[in-house]
């Protein structure tokens, strides 16, 4: 294992380069996000995405969570409905997570069936790992399943006892801030239906209002 002190804000390059890497190899990251500290893979990694239900204690088949770089990336993935458009517009980047219908023929790991639950980080580090890699990162909270959300490192350790050292590594930005989790919303269809209440919220959103085109 390799920790790594970073700065939050300004990720260097080498560092970027040194854990898309790692990610290309199979590995599992601990990484900051805008929520909490989360453990990441390549979502296209069948044995890595494994790896993270072993390391984090997770029943397997139980989705797991994807940060992706952009909206273009999203909507590589998944079908960005009209709904989802408009919510990203307002919420991304940010704590916002979309419940999504993968597109046909996309092979991602630890989701359900065929969808995903997607959203673009706020967070500098977490979105410049997924641009430089390329792909979705998967995005779940680094802590023993079932436990407390983890704001930093000694608090990672300590969740996940010995499996902390299975991670191959970790990026301390040193204490995060306590924020609520991302909000979940099921965007499958044209009505907004919450799965889970969280930083934001999505019924702020004027439904009636025309979309306009994404910038982003």
């Amino acid at each position: 294992m390799q920790i790594l002190k970073i700065n939050s804000s300004h990720p260097p390059k080498s560092v970027v380069h040194k854990v898309v890497e790692v990610l290309e190899q199979g590995g599992v990251i601990v990484y900051p996000t805008e929520t909490a500290y989360g453990l990441g893979c390549d979502a296209t990694n069948p044995q890595a995405v494994e790896k993270i239900y072993h390391i984090k204690g997770r029943k397997r088949g139980r989705p797991l969570p994807l940060i992706v770089a952009n909206a273009r990336m999203a909507r590589q993935y998944a079908i960005m409905t009209p709904l989802a458009e408009k919510l990203a517009k307002k919420f991304w980047p940010g704590p916002l997570t979309l419940v999504l219908k993968m597109k046909n023929g996309v092979r991602l790991h630890g989701v359900k069936q065929c969808t995903a639950a997607i959203r673009i980080s706020s967070h500098p580090v977490a979105r410049a790992l997924s641009h430089a890699l390329g792909k979705p990162l998967i995005a779940t909270s680094a802590n023993k399943s079932g436990f407390s959300v983890c704001y930093g490192v000694f608090c990672i350790k300590k969740s996940l006892q010995r499996a902390f050292f299975k991670v191959d590594l970790v990026l301390d930005a040193g204490k995060l801030p306590k924020q609520s989790p991302s909000t979940i919303v099921d965007a499958q269809s044209e009505k907004i239906e919450i799965l889970r209440q969280g930083a934001v919220d999505p019924r702020s959103v004027k439904l009636s209002e025309k979309l306009r085109p994404q910038l982003f």
